[in-house]
């Protein structure tokens, strides 16, 4: 299996919407005793999406729906038919905010026997908090295959999900053809997205694109606090699957449990930042996974009680499996008490699989572990743990003068991060002195680096997730403060440029001339701009916060 392999199972999720039937309308001061059309909508969201057939849309307008009686209340659509989907979407000079209250199960439940060709979009679920506190909402989106169905050709895209006293999107059982894209979870109580063990072949042709996730099991009771209910609330994490499953251009952060952890097999994961999550950072069990241009770091999130987390665990059942780990990075905080840098086969050490290793970097406090069963097939990458041992792998133990007999061309040293740090937001851009400029190995079909800038630079890739080149220099970069943290990348698949921030306040847009592009206002935690219109070349992000202060970021468009 090869990455081109994969792009064309996804192309069925894009091309599900053709037509729809009837369009009805629910409005703060509609009544469900009208007809649901602009001018008479309903009242409850609940009650809108039973009373629609299926390929007909929903349009919920902008306003605060409180959802308290479990089924009636919850917005539960029909199933649509391909071609003619149905569509559940908010709309309004402000997102819709659907409040859970009482312990609801969900905002939102797709039917587990009749859940197909549904769309929702533009939604914001979250949980009521009143005084007393009567429990609010359990999960945002709850779509659960029964046994001998599975739920297919869902869509959620531009839905915030925040406060939630368990996950974010709980999506169990079987499920085929899913699209998550463009979605805020942070702050639920359990994993952001996961979904329980399957029936049959788990999940299959899911993509996960553009979303933000963070803070799971950041919120219990109410209350904005880690209470150790749950064990391990991951960014992502499912039970086995067939896949493939598709994870990109997304960021996981300060979960209480892993960062990215997919039982699938065909799990590609990439241009993805995996950053200060509690437990492991990318666990991969599944055979024929990818995993490139990702940067992973902060594994422990700043507590310093001794764990057995890593940056990267690979441990499957699957026989004979293999992997492929390239152009990315892994840090481990100097101030965390020592663990593995990553373990391979760790548990199932009698079975054999396949790792290959390119033009990675590894910067941790001990050694990777690779059982002697694992093939494992090492070029070009820079290791610098902070012990004599850097490695065990094939069977042998390689220490710092003997790296070089590891593989072909690999190589010891300080990589030369411009500003790693732990709990917070670092930046892993290279250094001009980083020994990893011009040390990768050239890697057929991967033309670009975590920020989208084209690989390689000069005719040589770098190793690393970041390539270093003239416009990446430190002097043209401007550092956010401790303050206010952006983050800023251009999506060449929807032509967005992306802000990521822990603030609220208004950003503009300029082009190298110094020219005003566009301006407008980021609210916590993500705004997007279109710049279909818009040529390719570097563009200066400015983010002014409410007190005048202002971070400078610069973005490469490439088209």
């Amino acid at each position: 299996m090869t990455r081109t392999n994969l792009a064309p199972v996804f192309l069925i999720l894009l091309s599900i919407s053709l037509s729809s039937g009837s369009t009805y309308y629910v409005s703060p001061v509609g009544d469900d005793d009208w007809e649901g059309s602009y001018e008479h909508p309903w009242a409850t969201p609940g009650y809108g999406s039973k009373n629609i057939s299926g390929g007909d849309t929903l349009i919920i307008l902008s306003g605060e729906y409180v959802m308290e009686t479990f089924y009636d209340d919850m917005i539960t659509p029909p199933s649509g038919s391909f071609g003619a989907p149905t569509v559940v979407i908010g709309q309004g000079t402000t997102k819709p905010r659907m409040l859970g209250r009482g312990s609801l199960f969900a905002c939102v439940q797709i039917d587990g026997s009749d859940g197909c060709f549904i769309e929702i979009k533009n939604l914001e679920l979250t949980s009521f908090i009143d005084t007393p506190y009567t429990g609010g909402c359990r999960e945002g989106i709850n779509a659960y295959s029964d046994s001998g169905y599975a739920i297919h050709d869902l869509k959620f895209e531009d839905i915030t999900i925040q406060r939630v006293e368990e996950m974010g999107m709980d999506i169990g059982g079987d499920a085929e053809n899913i699209l998550i894209k463009r979605c805020d979870i942070f702050r639920t109580g359990y994993t952001c997205i996961g979904g329980p063990g399957a029936y049959g072949d788990g999940w299959v042709n899911v993509v996960i694109d553009s979303c933000y996730l963070g803070y799971a099991g950041h919120f219990y009771h109410g209350v904005d606090t880690v209470a150790w209910v749950w064990d391990r609330p991951d960014g992502v994490g499912f039970e086995e699957s067939e896949g493939p499953v598709e994870i990109r251009y997304t960021i996981s952060e300060h979960q209480m449990g892993d960062g990215l952890d997919s039982k699938s097999k065909r799990t590609y994961i990439h241009h993805c930042i995996v950053a200060n999550n509690y437990a492991d950072g990318v666990k991969l069990w599944g055979d024929s996974s990818f995993v490139e241009n990702t940067l992973v770091y902060g594994t422990g999130g700043a507590y310093t009680d001794t764990t057995p987390w890593c940056l990267l665990v690979i441990d499957t059942d699957d026989p004979d499996a293999y992997f492929e780990i390239t152009n990315c990075t892994f840090w481990d905080s100097p101030l965390r008490p020592p663990h593995y840098a990553a373990t391979i086969q760790y548990d199932f050490f009698t079975n054999p699989i396949t790792l290959v290793m390119r033009n990675c970097i590894f910067q941790a406090q001990r050694q990777i572990l690779c059982q002697p069963i694992v093939n494992f097939q090492a070029s070009n990458n820079l290791f610098f743990i902070n012990d004599t041992l850097q490695i065990t792998a094939n069977g042998t133990e390689y220490y710092i003068a003997d790296i070089s007999a590891l593989g072909t061309d690999n190589i010891y040293g300080n990589p030369h991060f411009v500003d790693p740090q732990w709990g917070t937001e670092g930046d892993f851009h290279l250094e001009e002195s980083s020994p990893a400029i011009d040390a990768g190995v050239s890697v057929a079909g991967l033309t670009d680096d975590l920020d989208f800038y084209p690989r390689p630079y000069a005719g040589v890739f770098d190793i690393g997730c970041y390539e270093w080149h003239e416009t990446t220099r430190i002097s043209e970069r401007s550092e956010a403060t401790d303050d206010a943290k952006l983050f800023v990348y251009y999506d060449e698949i929807s032509s967005n440029i992306v802000l990521h921030t822990n603030e609220s306040g208004k950003f503009e847009i300029f082009d190298i001339k110094g020219r005003l592009c566009v301006e407008g206002d980021v609210v916590f935690s993500k705004a997007r701009v279109n710049f279909s219109s818009m040529s390719s070349g570097v563009y200066f992000v400015r983010f002014v916060l409410p007190d005048n202060t202002a971070v400078l970021k610069k973005v490469a468009v490439l088209k």
